[in-house]
């Protein structure tokens, strides 16, 4: 064996590949996130359905704000707007409950 391998000879760098990666992954994930998961249906903003940050600004940065932007989504985009990127949706199981209702202000 004469030959040996080094980065060098790599016909793609190392940080090219992965500066090529990761955009192409984030851009296919959102995609699917808005347009092929099972919420995608859902009306909503489009940022809380590509990520999760989206919660963390308003629980965290805004201190416990989340709740509130919950309840302005539901007034604006009625009682199943979608609000997260994940399934799971505590609000919905409150508001399926008979002679409940959210909150008002």
């Amino acid at each position: 064996m004469d030959v040996v391998y080094s980065p060098d000879s790599w016909p793609v760098s190392p940080l090219t590949l992965v500066a090529i990666t990761i955009p192409t992954y984030l851009i296919l994930v959102s995609i699917y996130r808005l347009y092929f998961h099972p919420l995608a249906k859902f009306p909503g903003p489009k940022l809380p359905a590509l990520t999760g940050w989206y919660e963390f600004y308003y629980e965290c940065i805004l201190g416990g704000r989340y709740f509130a932007e919950i309840l302005r989504m539901h007034d604006q985009y009625g009682i199943y707007p979608r609000i997260e990127t994940r399934l799971e949706a505590p609000v919905y199981s409150l508001l399926s409950r008979p002679n409940c209702s959210y909150p008002t202000r």
